[in-house]
């Protein structure tokens, strides 16, 4: 089990006993959304994004006592040093050049953007999924990364579940503790 004091929602704008053909549906599903992991890596350079980080405190009866909203623009690319490629966050709204480094509320959390490699096949090797039999146009994938929780920076060391569009195989959210 993972630890629970941490958790991350990402949204974009991903079985044992199950018949032979749902087995299939969901081998086909898997397959869409890793086409759809490798077309998101070919144009993940080419866009942009507002990244909103939100922080709330809440009291014992789990009502919200206090929020705040911070609010980036996200871009993947290299900083001005020519590190690897990175996201790169500048306050929205400002003229400030871009940077790689965190806001210190993300370190503990694995790159917003490394979450549209979920299902990608160079990750299949350290994650397992299981996609939860049902009907509509999109299915629940239940994953789990194979590596120990360490700092959790990279989400192979976290599980949930992820929402796929049946028919593109796209990642609508991913949930993950």
């Amino acid at each position: 089990m993972r630890s629970t004091s941490a958790a991350v929602r990402f949204v974009c704008a991903c079985c044992a006993g199950i018949s032979a053909g749902v087995a299939g549906e969901a081998e086909d599903l898997l397959e869409r959304a890793a086409e759809r992991a490798l077309a998101y890596e070919q144009v993940a350079q080419r866009w942009t994004c507002t990244d909103v980080l939100r922080r709330a405190s809440y009291g014992a009866g789990g009502d919200v006592r206090g929020e705040n909203e911070r609010r980036f623009a996200l871009l993947l690319g290299t900083d001005e040093d020519g590190s690897p490629l990175a996201e790169l966050r500048a306050p929205a709204d400002s003229d400030r050049v871009p940077s790689s480094a965190r806001p210190e509320e993300l370190r503990p959390f694995p790159p917003l953007t490394s979450w549209l490699r979920l299902f990608h096949p160079e990750t299949h090797h350290v994650m397992s999924f299981d996609v939860v039999p049902g009907d509509g146009p999109r299915r629940v994938v239940a994953f789990c990364g194979a590596l120990p929780f360490d700092r959790g920076n990279r989400f192979v060391e976290w599980e949930g579940t992820a929402w796929v569009d049946t028919a593109t195989g796209d990642l609508i959210e991913v949930n993950a503790v």
